[in-house]
């Protein structure tokens, strides 16, 4: 039996217009016993919204209130101090990269580290993501793609169908992406990558002469299975449900500029977040896009640093953003107007046991989705006056339903 308990936000209103942006701004300057190191390489989120950053000095976790530093010195097992990325899977474990040392997983308790003589393709790996099936994996500079399946480690090359040649055997992995439907979305040097389990499909210039670079540094899909594509040092790119090309945004179209780093799509609101850096000027900032609305902000607006490395959202739809000088939060939603609509919209039983119910009280026709704490949607539909889902599958976490104008966030147990 789970227990859903919904939190407070389940009685309000939450407009989705970004009207004030605030940020805070941590350093290892200003963090008691806070980050180690400014230079954050990666972020990552896990069930309970605590956020996990990848530095040049070690591991560190906040829960909104309190810092913990995992590194060497105080965390057996972990493998180097130097982070290259971060991620969590399914089972709300921590898994690191680091750049010749192999990987280590953080399970709560202890770390465990990996490498090579264990089934790593390489020892430096630089992009992790965890699928629903519970496989790990794993990017590597050249080496490939390794799959931890349990304990079964699949290496995935030039030979498996990877872009590549005989001199480099394959492209660098720079980022990956798990879509609803379990392809895995490789941003690579040579092209965009598709894997469906059984081959590879590879987008690149040669096949879609609109594709302005094949450096992508960064893929995030949106409600509409759009996909935005980050390439350097060029644009950003939309793809659309077929994954044919829309269009290329650039600095005249309202990116802050073109060099783009990372991209994420906040799942409460479907708002594109796009990175961007460019080491030849230390020029840098983050842009939002709201439908055809850019909004663009960088140091004069708040953020922390120029240097943008990359970005996460929180399971509160809030931004957090990686820098060369430490991390900045955004939060979005301050100061909206919030409005009680106890009256117009109910979630009950609470506590509940195996399902929850939506109720509106004026019998209007009301579209639904419920996301995962990862942004992936695991229901849709549309209900008039009453509707009943079932979570006995459900995982334990944090959720999130969202109507046409209102956001709630529930907890299953």
């Amino acid at each position: 039996m789970k227990k859903i308990i919904t939190i407070l936000m389940c009685a309000i209103t939450v407009g989705f217009a970004h009207a004030q942006v605030t940020f805070n701004n941590f350093t290892a300057e200003s963090t008691s016993n806070g980050l180690p190191d400014n230079f954050v390489n990666d972020i990552a989120v896990d069930a309970q919204n605590n956020k996990w950053f990848a530095t040049a000095a070690g591991v560190a976790r906040f829960d909104e209130n309190t810092w913990t530093v995992f590194n060497t010195s105080n965390s057996t097992g972990l493998a180097d101090n130097y982070i290259t990325c971060i991620a969590v899977d399914k089972d709300n474990n921590i898994w690191i990269g680091t750049d010749g040392y192999g990987v280590s997983k953080f399970n709560g308790s202890i770390w465990t580290t990996f490498t090579t003589s264990d089934g790593l393709a390489n020892d430096g790996v630089y992009a992790i993501a965890g699928d629903d099936a519970g496989n790990i994996w794993f990017g590597t500079y050249g080496s490939g793609v390794t799959k931890l399946n349990g304990t079964s480690w699949t290496t995935y090359t030039y030979a498996d169908g990877l872009p590549g040649n005989v001199s480099i055997n394959s492209a660098s992995i720079n980022s990956i992406f798990i879509d609803e439907q379990d392809n895995k979305w490789f941003s690579t040097d040579m092209g965009i990558v598709i894997y469906n389990g059984t081959s590879f499909t590879v987008i690149n210039q040669a096949n879609m002469d609109s594709l302005p670079s094949d450096y992508i540094t960064a893929i995030a899909i949106d409600d509409d299975n759009n996909k935005w594509v980050g390439t350097f040092p060029y644009a950003l790119t939309k793809l659309d449900n077929n994954n044919n090309w829309v269009a290329n945004y650039r600095l005249i179209d309202g990116l802050y500029i073109e060099f783009v780093r990372d991209v994420e799509v906040n799942p409460v609101d479907n708002v594109v977040w796009v990175g961007m850096y460019a080491d030849y000027n230390q020029e840098g900032g983050i842009t939002s896009i709201n439908q055809q609305t850019f909004t663009s902000y960088s140091v004069p607006e708040g953020l922390v640093d120029k240097q943008i490395i990359r970005m996460a959202i929180d399971n509160t739809g809030n931004a957090w953003v990686a820098t060369g000088n430490g991390v900045s939060k955004v939060n979005l939603y301050t100061g909206i107007t919030e409005e009680i609509i106890s009256d117009l919209i109910s979630v009950f039983p609470n506590p509940a046991n195996d399902f929850i119910n939506l109720k509106t009280s004026n019998n209007t026709i009301k579209n639904v989705e419920v996301f995962n704490s990862l942004g992936k949607i695991i229901y849709s539909g549309n209900y008039t006056g009453r509707l009943t889902i079932d979570t006995r599958n459900w995982d334990a976490g944090m959720y999130f339903v969202k109507t046409e104008d209102e956001v709630k966030m529930i907890l299953v147990w």
